[in-house]
């Protein structure tokens, strides 16, 4: 997949985009062995919009009260963004998660759930960006349950310079405002999954095994 001059960029290979599937419209979403092997780039000329929201399966997930299982799911393609962009969230299963305090969001991931795509950022950011090896952003009131083994297994580098905050984690780039995890079994980025930031960065810059910055109020 690749993606040009897209102001509103939400990919993924399974939803770019899900949204509104909750328990009071009585909607489970469950991926069960879906695997993508195609890689995603974005490449050429200078985005001018919100951000990248790109995820191996799934771009962006928004909406209350969703109940969402990622069960024997896996990401091998590379992420490449060459392009300048004005911020992004990047991650090997999700890019985006957000919920809403009256109905928190639970996402649970299980069953051998792995990233082994690379993701590497060439490009200058003029936003903020989130790199994560499973979930790239997480913000407001979300639930999250790994039931290992669950695994990221592959490097994540930035090369560009970026002006606003950077957060890069094995598991979460960020984890922010309300949200709650669970970790048990076998879960881990492992050492083949260096994380490593060449560029500059005018703000916060944060770089850990799990949670690349957490915040949970």
């Amino acid at each position: 997949l690749v993606s040009e001059n897209d102001d509103k960029s939400r990919y993924g290979a399974v939803a770019g985009f899900v949204a509104y599937a909750n328990t009071e419209n009585g909607l489970f979403v469950s991926f069960d062995n879906c695997h993508n092997k195609g890689n995603f780039t974005y490449a050429e000329g200078t985005q001018s919009g919100v951000g990248l929201f790109f995820g191996g399966l799934v771009g962006a997930y928004y909406g209350a009260g969703a109940v969402a299982t990622f069960n024997n799911c896996s990401n091998s393609g590379n992420f490449t963004i060459n392009a300048n962009t004005r911020g992004g969230c990047i991650g090997g299963i999700i890019g985006y998660v957000q919920a809403s305090s009256t109905s928190p969001k639970t996402l649970t991931f299980t069953n051998n759930t792995t990233n082994t795509g690379t993701i590497e950022v060439a490009g200058d950011c003029a936003g903020s960006l989130f790199l994560g090896g499973i979930v790239g952003n997480s913000t407001t009131y979300n639930n999250f349950i790994f039931e290992g083994p669950v695994q990221n297994g592959a490097p994540i580098t930035l090369n560009g310079d970026v002006t606003g905050t950077t957060y890069i984690g094995g598991l979460f780039g960020q984890f922010y405002s309300e949200c709650k995890a669970v970790l048990q079994g076998d879960v881990e980025n492992t050492k083949q999954a260096a994380l490593t930031v060449n560029g500059n960065s005018t703000s916060k810059v944060s770089v850990a095994g799990v949670f690349g910055f957490a915040d949970t109020n």
